[in-house]
């Protein structure tokens, strides 16, 4: 691994733990109750090794993909930002989560896929963009995501589904795994950041704040 990331990865975790916090307080006014959240465990891999996050390339998971674009400043020049976000839950906790938003309201059958993937892509989106918006904030750079996507797939066709959206397959990948609690509920899940071009973790950090 590029020493430079390890070398400063306590200063991204600084960052996206903040950038963690803000979204889940968005999160937690969508739900309009209180949502705690465990101290994340951040990394930095290769994209190779994340069907191991999943225990299997062939577990069945809920993901939520979205691309994002921006700017920021790097040694006096403004520099181009692009990269893709994936958060990823069990498809049991994607469930679990869903029952909590439609608790108390009568679902019927034939409209439950439907209704999952539009509360799921919801979610994603106000996740995604409170993420963004608290990293912009907090590294000094513009970012703007698009329209999130919901697959519900084996985990290996997720994976290859986003390498084919990549600009380069040896760009990093900063995971966050952590887990979401509220009213006794709690659900697991993995955020993954994937900047198109290894620089863009060195813009940043050049103007964290």
């Amino acid at each position: 691994m590029d020493h430079m990331i390890v070398k400063e990865l306590d200063k991204l975790k600084l960052i996206f733990n903040k950038s963690l916090g803000g979204a889940v307080a968005v999160f937690g006014e969508m739900l309009s109750r209180q949502v705690t959240v465990t101290t994340p465990v951040i990394k930095v891999i290769e994209f190779s090794d994340l069907s191991y996050i999943f225990g299997g390339s062939n577990k069945i998971v809920s993901a939520i993909y979205s691309a994002y674009t921006g700017e920021g400043a790097c040694r006096g020049e403004m520099k181009s930002l692009s990269g893709r976000m994936l958060l990823t839950f069990k498809i049991e906790s994607a469930y679990e989560m869903v029952a909590i938003l439609t608790e108390g309201l009568e679902v019927p059958l034939d409209r439950l896929d439907e209704m999952t993937n539009s509360i799921f892509s919801e979610i994603g989106n106000v996740f995604c963009t409170s993420f963004l918006s608290s990293l912009a904030n907090a590294a000094g750079v513009k970012l703007r995501p698009d329209v999130p996507s919901v697959i519900n797939y084996k985990a290996t066709s997720i994976l290859e589904f986003v390498k084919h959206k990549m600009v380069d397959i040896k760009s990093p990948v900063l995971l966050m795994q952590t887990a979401l609690s509220s009213d006794g509920h709690t659900v697991e899940g993995n955020f993954m950041l994937i900047p198109d071009d290894v620089n863009a973790i060195s813009i940043f950090l050049a103007n964290m704040h």
